[in-house]
C-alpha cells in the first residue's frame, strides 16, 4: 500500500527469499546420488547448474545469517536475470563473469523501469487516496516546532511535589535561554542529573487542532507568544512540560494538484520496485527452474 512507502520500506529489487510456486522440487540427477560435496549440484536454470559452492561463497560475501534454501533462492533469481539480459543482447556472455553477469542484469533491471514507469503514468485514483491519508501535510493552519523537556510523574518517576518542584526550577532557568541549543543543553544537564527520569525531546511541526497530542500540551505551545519564548510547566498526564518553540510556519491550502508531481516522485522508486517484482514474476513463468531438496544437506566445511 502506498500509504506504507512514504515512511519506511524498502525492497530487494533482484532476490526475494519466500517460498514461490515456479520453484520447482526435483530428484537428485543420477549421476549426483549422494550430495557429499560443495560441487553438488543444488538447482538448474533452464539448465544452468547453481552449485553448494555457489550458495556458501554468497553466504561468506554477505556475512548474513541465511539459510541454504534463502541463498538459492538469491542466485536463481540473479541467474535469471542473468539470462533475461542476455536474451535482449546485453553482453558477450562467454566471456563474461558471473559477477559482471549479475551486474548486467541488474542495469537490464534498472533500464526496464525506467522506460515503463514515470510519474506521469502513476495511477490517479491512488495519488488522490494518498492525498487525502497525508492531507495534514498539505491543508493546515500555523505550524509550530518545539522542543519539551519532560518531568515524568508515576510509580517509577517523580511523585506530583516533586515533579512539580523541578518542573518550575527548569522553567525559570529555560526563561533566560533565547537558543534551542541552549534550551536543550539546559534540559541535558536535569537529565543527567536525573538519568532514566527526565527526558529531553524534540517534536515535529504541529498545529492548534492536533490531534496526535495531548490537548493541554497543544494548548500550552500555542500560548507562547512568540518563536524562542518558554512555556511555564505545562501539566499533562504524562507529567510537567518545559516547552521552547523553535520555529513557526505558515499556514498552507495546497490542493491535490499542486501537490500531485511531489506525491508522485515520493512513490516513484517504490512503484518501480514493484515493477521489478513483476519482471521477476513473468521470469519465474517462463521458465524451467528445478531445485534438488537434498543437495541442499550440506556442509559448509566441505571442501
Amino acid at each position: 500500500m502506498w500509504q506504507q512507502t512514504l515512511g519506511v520500506g524498502c525492497l530487494c529489487l533482484v532476490a526475494c527469499t519466500d517460498a514461490d510456486p515456479h520453484l520447482r522440487s526435483a530428484p537428485l540427477p543420477s549421476s549426483q546420488a549422494v550430495p557429499a560435496s560443495l560441487d553438488s549440484v543444488v538447482a538448474r536454470v533452464n539448465g544452468t547448474a547453481i552449485t553448494a559452492a555457489d550458495i556458501r561463497s554468497l553466504n561468506e560475501f554477505l556475512k548474513a545469517d541465511m539459510t541454504h534454501r534463502e541463498s538459492l533462492d538469491v542466485l536463481i533469481r540473479s541467474e535469471l536475470l542473468a539470462q533475461e539480459a542476455r536474451r535482449r543482447g546485453y553482453g558477450a556472455w562467454s566471456a563474461v563473469e558471473d559477477t559482471r553477469r549479475i551486474e548486467l542484469a541488474r542495469a537490464l533491471l534498472k533500464t526496464r523501469i525506467a522506460k515503463g514507469v514515470r510519474t506521469g503514468t502513476l495511477d490517479e485514483d491512488k495519488l488522490r487516496t494518498l492525498y487525502k491519508e497525508n492531507q495534514e501535510r498539505f491543508v493546515h493552519g500555523i505550524l509550530r516546532r518545539v522542543s519539551h523537556i519532560l518531568v515524568p510523574i508515576g510509580k517509577n518517576a517523580f511523585s506530583e511535589e516533586e515533579a512539580s518542584a523541578i518542573a518550575s526550577e527548569i522553567a525559570k532557568a529555560a526563561g533566560q535561554t533565547t537558543t534551542l541549543e541552549a534550551f536543550v543543553a539546559l534540559g541535558r544537564s536535569f537529565e543527567k542529573a536525573h538519568p532514566t527520569k527526565i527526558t529531553v525531546e524534540d517534536l515535529p511541526p504541529f498545529a492548534e487542532d492536533n490531534k496526535r497530542f495531548v490537548k493541554p500540551f497543544v494548548e500550552g505551545t500555542f500560548a507562547i507568544p512568540k518563536v524562542g519564548g518558554v512555556s511555564p510547566p505545562v501539566k499533562t498526564t504524562f507529567g510537567w512540560h518545559v516547552i521552547f518553540v523553535s520555529e513557526e510556519l505558515p499556514a498552507a491550502n495546497r490542493p491535490f494538484e499542486a501537490v500531485r508531481q511531489e506525491l508522485a516522485e515520493q512513490v516513484l522508486p517504490f512503484e518501480k520496485q514493484r515493477s521489478a517484482g513483476e519482471l521477476m514474476d513473468v521470469l519465474l513463468k517462463r521458465n524451467e527452474v528445478f531445485i534438488f531438496d537434498a543437495a541442499l544437506d550440506f556442509k559448509e566445511v566441505q571442501r
